[in-house]
């Protein structure tokens, strides 16, 4: 399943002939296809599991975003792919995300993240985690970094003024490797209701 869905990026990239030029076009139309995806569609199941996306599905996101189906698909399907490919090793690499080197750890997290899914402010991210990180000491609580990655793209989408529609929750935690549980159970912990943030936030526009 995973090889046949990378072929769709192999398509796309000639499809668009990628000079210099349209190389930019390549990235702005993933950055517009996965935040519709990541905002619109729960792709995940019950169980968080990745379910694939029906083709009705693609035509009413093609319709909504006028762009061709093909295109849509070309973008999605192998996003889809690599998620799957990040889970499994997750799963074989946890080790390596629960020692307390957190600082590199959470960088390094997030930049692979925003290069899989560039649908948040990467900056502001980055700039939310050094806050977090003085919350969470403070709290005296470290969760795994899947859980702090989950945490800190809720905070910089929600305080996203360009960004009405939200990320859905599910989708979220399903990309950074975050239970329900963990989630829920960190914010609660900490004390991380929207109000609370946009105080100790600032509520601060992205950059």
């Amino acid at each position: 399943m995973t090889q046949s869905l990378k072929k769709q990026e192999f398509e796309v990239s000639k499809e668009l002939n990628l000079s210099l030029k349209s190389k930019k076009t390549h990235k702005n139309y993933k950055i517009l296809i996965l935040n519709h995806l990541f905002r619109t569609y729960i792709f995940p199941t019950k169980k968080e599991k990745i379910r694939e996306i029906p083709i009705l599905q693609y035509r009413t996101m093609s319709t909504q975003l006028k762009i061709p189906v093909k295109l849509v698909r070309a973008f999605i399907e192998p996003f889809l792919a690599d998620l799957i490919e990040l889970k499994s090793f997750l799963k074989v690499e946890e080790f390596m995300f629960s020692s307390k080197n957190y600082a590199s750890q959470i960088k390094i997290y997030l930049h692979r993240l925003h290069r899989l899914a560039p649908i948040f402010d990467y900056k502001r991210a980055k700039e939310n985690t050094k806050i977090l990180k003085l919350k969470l000491k403070a709290s005296y609580f470290w969760p795994r970094v899947t859980t702090q990655a989950a945490i800190i793209i809720y905070i910089t989408d929600l305080l996203d003024p360009l960004e009405k529609i939200k990320i859905k929750q599910t989708n979220l935690r399903v990309l950074c490797g975050c239970s329900a549980y963990a989630f829920h159970m960190t914010r609660n912990k900490i004390g991380l209701s929207p109000a609370s943030i946009r105080k100790h936030y600032g509520g601060r526009p992205s950059y």
